[in-house]
């Protein structure tokens, strides 16, 4: 893969309300501590093979540095693992719920064992 397909362009960024609200109330979930994913097939451009969002909670991370320090692990370890999705397109979210903040190497191997096990 060249560098290129490794990046988290703007069009990959989950924003449309709806479509949140549409992911929440009827995606699937899977859990592997300390990320939740919740995810469902999508009607995206045939460009773009995925959109992605991704939350921490307020009640659990005060602080906005922490938050933002956590949504930037999340982010990194989902743009290494991202070969891993299948080809069609797919709307995700995924949720940090651990109490305190893992070192990335916990966070990515979470990333990388939910696309394995929910992608076969």
């Amino acid at each position: 893969m060249s560098i290129k397909q490794y990046g988290l362009d703007k069009s990959r960024r989950l924003k449309r309300k709806k479509l949140i609200e549409r992911l929440m109330a009827e995606g699937r979930d899977a859990f592997v501590y300390p990320v939740k994913m919740i995810y469902m097939p999508s009607e995206l451009p045939l460009d773009v093979p995925f959109q992605v969002a991704f939350g921490v909670s307020k009640k659990r991370f005060r602080r906005a540095v922490k938050r933002n320090r956590v949504k930037r692990l999340l982010r990194e370890a989902f743009r290494l693992n991202q070969d891993l999705l299948p080809g069609k397109s797919l709307a995700l979210m995924l949720i940090y719920v651990g109490k305190e903040e893992e070192d990335f190497r916990v966070v990515y191997e979470a990333i990388r064992q939910l696309f394995l096990e929910t992608f076969k």
